[in-house]
């Protein structure tokens, strides 16, 4: 196991936040996947929701890594939470495992792009068929371009011509 990363516990679960679908306590557990791209060049550590993309966050990290690891996100996210914050945690990857530790504790996660496992390929969301495109007229102005007369002008006249009668 030569792949190592490391990097502070506090990082990683404050970028799985986004990452992660807002549940109620009492629905039950779905898997979330994850994704977990190092890129080697700027030392940056990217973990992306695995399915539409729709959430990016990156975050500082060093070592070596493979270039992509899926794993269960709500999984990941409760083992970072029994870590504290500014614990310095190495990942170690192999075909079908992702452990975590810090100091003489270690923790294997199930990968799910593992040999055994189908990877799940990252596709745009589609838009909704009932969606009409851009509203016509956009390029308008919004507010008049010509200025409406004040009102409380004519309403003062009226009260002073009732008065003087």
């Amino acid at each position: 196991m030569t792949d190592v990363l490391r990097l502070k516990a506090g990082d990683l679960s404050e970028a799985l936040v986004d990452a992660l679908p807002k549940r109620r306590k009492k629905q039950k557990q779905k898997p979330s996947p994850v994704s977990l791209e190092f890129y080697e060049a700027v030392s940056k550590l990217a973990v992306i929701e695995a399915k539409n993309g729709a959430f990016q966050n990156v975050l500082a990290a060093s070592g070596e890594w493979p270039r992509e690891v899926q794993v269960d996100g709500a999984v990941l996210a409760r083992v970072l939470a029994a870590h504290p914050p500014d614990a310095e945690l190495e990942l170690h990857v192999d075909t079908d495992n992702l452990e975590i530790r810090n100091g003489a504790s270690t923790i294997k996660l199930a990968r799910l792009d593992s040999s055994s496992g189908k990877a799940i390929k990252r596709k745009p969301q589609e838009q909704d068929p009932r969606h009409m495109g851009m509203p016509k007229g956009i390029d308008e102005p919004l507010q008049p371009t010509e200025p409406q007369k004040d009102t409380w002008d004519f309403s003062a006249h009226m009260v002073l011509t009732k008065k003087d009668k």
